[in-house]
């Protein structure tokens, strides 16, 4: 598997272990961040798998790990920028 799968996988099993109710991400700003925005997506993606029973099936079956929900996903703007809470 390829590296970025490694670490998607990383970041479900992490959500699976530690199970937080809220994760904190950056939110790419103005102009280009290539690798803020592919964090921010790989995150988003492992939060909806870690949820998934079906997504990362060695963890549970192998590892003892169940399906985990996150709760709510705040983004961090940056410095002086200011957002909404959905």
């Amino acid at each position: 598997a390829g590296g970025l799968a490694q670490f998607e996988r990383q970041l479900v099993r992490q959500l699976r272990l530690w199970r937080p109710e809220i994760v904190l991400t950056s939110v790419p700003g103005d102009g280009p961040q290539p690798l803020a925005h592919l964090v921010n997506q790989m995150v988003m993606r492992a939060i909806d798998q870690a949820a998934d029973p079906t997504a990362q099936p060695e963890q549970i079956a192998h590892a003892g790990m169940s399906a985990w929900t996150v709760k709510k996903v705040f983004g961090s703007l940056g410095p002086g920028k200011t957002g909404d809470v959905n």
